[in-house]
């Protein structure tokens, strides 16, 4: 138990009280229970105050308590307290809360929630013991107690609740040896505690207080006061005042803090003593802070500056200390001072540090001022090894490390976990292991007060081994190299460098992230270097090449490379069912034989059955996607931008029972060479002859024969740059046509007009197809209507290539997103699915700064006709189209659509009709690669 060295006998209870047994100094059956638990059968009726029907509030139980019972709180917060009840000398009563387990200002058991006054009033009682409880502030004030005697407060806290202009604990109406120990007075605008009214020996020991725009204690009207070995924090303010009838008042051992630093007109006196009680006042072993230039005393009227010159004029203070930002003096106090405890506020012992020296007084000259004590110089510690893994044979340091504070004779006990131990005051050892195996090595730390800390590691020993650097490097995305440290040593691999090759700075990496990645600017080969290093400091290297995944664009023609009909691409006979033809790509014409994917305008011509054609990379399996849909006897077009395969071929498969002539026309290929990146767009329309848009404003339809000439640069309100621009990818549109025909889409300024077509259509038709087409130097591209009769022209945007885009193509094999035949049935007008490529439809290696996406669009089974629009998730939708399909047709075209901007990449798709009611479509997409920075 807790004692204080006071004149009049207190009992002060001990904090180890616990829920199933009585109070340590009440005899065994004499608690009274009290719950404010919901779950509880609580009353304040006769007969409560059992475990099982415990009271409901503190008020009723101690006015049941006869004299040596406890009133044990359980956890829960209780309304405001009024207590007249008293106990005897012989045989307090003990008003106890649930323990913490822990010394501190947390408490299970509070008092005064929603208080409406004063929360916790002791009136014209004696002889009580408060111990483990919290006390919120009221809107009136916190504790008061009046007219009463032998009142003890030990482990208490008074605060947290709302500062009003009412001290935190009063002591008035002549109150006679009253104590306030051990405890936490903080959170106050105005005094921790005012004690008033004549109230003669109130003793305050041991305890923390606070207040941020007050003296900290007010003895107004306080004789024979003790303040005793307290923490008092003031800013500001004086941390203690006494007035004129506090005499004979002892202050001792206390640690005066303050914060005079920020004050903006400088500190008052940290002690303060009218002139009528100085003459019998004993103020000595205080430390006061530097805080300035104000007095550290205000004593007898007269201000005095240093302790030197108080202690000259006034006799008192002569073993009086200053600090500023160090540990509170320790071993300095006088144990024999009045109220001093033999614990701290913390319930900590007094501890005689071995080294340092004893300057206080009393029969124990090494307690510490203020309310902690400095137990052991040991703040922190940290157990650390020289190595995690170690071959045998090969000696390993261990190392206590992290101290601050005092020096305290501190020693080590290593136990190395393979039965050999060694104590010793170094704090680092070396050890060597001679058997493979993982050891769990121990460190004890102790000082005067025993054993101060126990730390553990582990160690893995290992058979000796060379150091050797190793990495693997993947691809993620088009741009982006993710190297992976694989270096293996006996000792531990502590951090590695990796050098991408292209000038940038090496990144320094530890092994807890074992990969880094880096983003090339200019697509190419590059050395990838790691420089790997033990827990030795010895390194080793190894490199590698790496070669970026994306491929840029390069205009080219329009140029036919594959005609069936004339043998152009060495096919003389149309595709058989179910037949492949693998088409040359790489090396044909001036296309670089190292080409991995190109953009080509497909046609089919002359089916004789209903059927489909794929086109992927050569030596691939065939994917279960689309790129043209037909029926007997017409001639469809599609654009495909479809990967190459390793030898430079590509395949184009026939699903049909019929035979097709096929046509392919090429607009660029893509290499993995620096040429031209591509810039997505929000889609948006550029040309519409039927309204005048992209004409100047005159609506005029393309005449048989003629040639549109369109500016691409500079157009879309101003999204496309006025320069720079090298091809544009349009979706391009016919309608309102007189006759059969097709329509040819190249670059203005051409010596001649290509043979190629972008465009087949047949009269009446709507017609789209997705087309890249190289501009001119002009900055235009021109359309040429290669029909016996009049067409109008419609031209949507999605994008463009130009040097300076950073975005690269890498092609996917082609897969299927989403087919709403086997995923929700058909689509109504207005509606569509929302899709993430990178998400696991399917799992495609693409970065989350992909830009844009290549889509195959199929719109199969319409009762109406209409059109479907693809975009990016995040906007409105757009007033253009990338399908245009009648009741009952099947149509396709590729969508490059530009990349939604959530966290994963996004695109949405919806359908139109032209009539909406009761109609309803099929929707397929299919997804054939992606553009990206990365």
């Amino acid at each position: 138990m807790r004692r204080f060295a006071v004149a009049s006998a207190l009992l002060i209870m001990s904090s180890a009280a616990v829920p199933s047994a009585a109070h340590a100094d009440t005899p065994s059956g004499s608690t009274l229970y009290v719950s404010s638990g919901t779950s509880s059968q609580c009353s304040d009726s006769a007969g409560s105050g059992t475990q099982a029907t415990p009271y409901c509030t503190i008020e009723a139980a101690v006015n049941a308590a006869s004299p040596g019972q406890t009133v044990y709180i359980e956890p829960g917060s209780y309304p405001a307290t009024t207590i007249t009840h008293s106990g005897t000398a012989a045989a307090p009563i003990n008003i106890v809360g649930a323990p913490d387990y822990r010394h501190g200002s947390f408490h299970q058991a509070w008092i005064g929630y929603l208080a409406t006054g004063v929360s916790l009033t002791v009136s014209g009682s004696s002889y009580l013991n408060f111990e483990d409880i919290g006390v919120e502030t009221g809107p009136t004030g916190t504790v008061s107690v009046s007219g009463s005697s032998h009142i003890t407060f030990d482990d208490t806290t008074f605060g947290y609740g709302v500062a009003l202009n009412a001290p935190l604990a009063e002591i008035t109406g002549s109150s006679q040896a009253i104590t306030i120990g051990h405890s936490y007075l903080v959170e106050s605008h105005t005094p921790a505690v005012v004690v008033n009214g004549g109230s003669a020996g109130t003793v305050i020991s041991t305890d923390y207080l606070t207040s941020t725009d007050s003296v900290a204690v007010s003895l107004d009207d306080a004789p024979g006061a003790v303040v005793t070995s307290n923490t008092v924090r003031a800013y500001c303010k004086s941390g203690l005042s006494l007035g004129a009838a506090s005499t004979a008042a002892v202050i001792e051992n206390n640690m005066f803090t303050d914060s005079a630093d920020a004050c903006p007109n400088g500190s008052s006196p940290q002690i303060s003593v009218d002139p009528a009680a100085s003459p019998t006042a004993t103020e000595d072993y205080n430390t006061l802070a530097v805080t300035g230039t104000q007095p550290y005393y205000d004593w007898g009227g007269a201000d005095y500056a240093t302790i030197a010159q108080f202690a000259a004029a006034t006799g008192q203070g002569a073993h009086d200390t200053v600090y500023k930002n160090t540990y509170t003096p320790v071993d300095s106090a006088n144990s024999a001072a009045p109220g001093e405890s033999t614990t701290d506020l913390l319930g900590n012992p007094r501890i005689d540090l071995a080294s340092v020296a004893n300057t206080g007084s009393g029969p124990e000259s090494y307690f510490d001022r203020g309310a902690f004590e400095i137990v052991s110089p040991l703040q922190s510690a940290v157990f650390l090894a020289s190595a995690s893994q170690a071959p045998t044979g090969s000696p390993v340091t261990f190392t206590a490390k992290g101290f601050t504070g005092l020096a305290d004779g501190l020693s080590y006990g290593f136990d190395f976990g393979d039965g050999t131990t060694q104590t010793t005051a170094n704090s680092s050892l070396s050890h060597t292991y001679t058997q493979v195996g993982t050891y769990t090595a121990t460190l004890t730390v102790s000082g005067v007060t025993g054993v101060i800390k126990k730390s553990t590691l582990q160690l893995a020993v290992v058979p000796p081994a060379p150091f050797v650097a190793a990495m693997s490097v993947a691809a993620a995305g088009t741009m982006t190299a993710v190297a992976t440290n694989k270096s293996t040593d006996a000792w531990d691999v502590t951090s590695y460098t990796v050098d991408f090759g292209d000038g940038s700075t090496p990144m320094q990496a530890a092994v807890s992230t074992p990969s880094v990645t880096h983003s090339y600017r200019k697509l190419g080969t590059y050395p990838i270097k790691i420089t790997a290093t033990d827990s030795q400091g010895n390194t080793a290297t190894t490199s590698q090449q790496f070669t970026t995944a994306g491929s840029e664009y390069s205009a080219y023609g329009p140029v036919r490379i594959l005609d069936t009909r004339h043998g152009i691409g060495g096919v003389t006979t149309p595709l058989g069912a179910n037949a492949t033809l693998r088409l040359k790509i790489g090396g044909t014409g001036a296309i670089p034989a190292n080409v991995s994917a190109v953009a080509l305008n497909l046609t089919v011509t002359n089916p004789s059955g209903t059927g489909y054609i794929t086109a992927y990379p050569d030596g691939q399996a065939k994917p279960q996607t689309s790129n043209i849909d037909y029926s007997p006897g017409l001639t469809k077009a599609s654009s495909v931008l479809v990967g190459v395969g390793s030898g430079g071929e590509i395949d184009l498969y026939n699903g049909s029972s019929g035979t097709a002539d096929l046509i392919a026309d090429v607009t660029g290929y893509f290499t993995a060479t620096t040429a031209d990146g591509y810039t997505p767009l929000y889609p948006a329309r550029i040309l519409d002859t039927r309204s005048g848009l992209g004409t100047g404003g005159t609506k005029s339809s393309v005449g048989a024969g003629k040639t549109l000439t369109l500016t691409v640069a500079g157009t879309d309100s101003g999204s496309l740059p006025a320069s720079g621009v090298n091809a544009v990818a349009l979706n391009l549109t016919a309608v309102n046509e007189a006759t059969g025909g097709y329509v040819t889409a190249y670059p203005d300024g051409a010596a001649t007009r290509p043979l190629a077509s972008s465009l087949d259509f047949a009269a009446g038709q709507t017609v789209p197809n997705t087309v890249i087409v190289p501009v001119g130097a002009d900055g235009k591209i021109d359309l040429y209507n290669g029909s016996g009769g009049t067409i109008d022209l419609i031209a949507d945007v999605q994008g463009y290539f130009s040097a300076g885009s950073l975005d690269a193509y890498l092609p996917v094999a082609p897969a299927r997103l989403y087919d709403s035949r086997t995923s929700g049935g058909p689509l109504t007008n207005g509606n569509g699915p929302y899709l993430q490529p990178l998400g696991p439809n399917p799992a495609i290696n693409g970065t989350q700064s992909t830009a844009a996406f290549v889509y195959n669009v199929t719109v199969t089974q319409p009762t109406g006709s209409g059109f479907a629009v693809v975009y990016p998730g995040y906007g409105p939708i757009p007033q253009t189209s990338n399908v245009n399909f009648a009741a009952g047709q099947t149509n396709a075209n590729t969508a490059i659509a530009q990349a939604g901007a959530n966290y994963t990449p996004d695109n949405t798709f919806t359908i139109k009709f032209n009539a909406p009611s009761g109609n309803s479509a099929q929707l397929i997409v299919d997804l054939f690669g992606y553009f990206s920075a990365e």
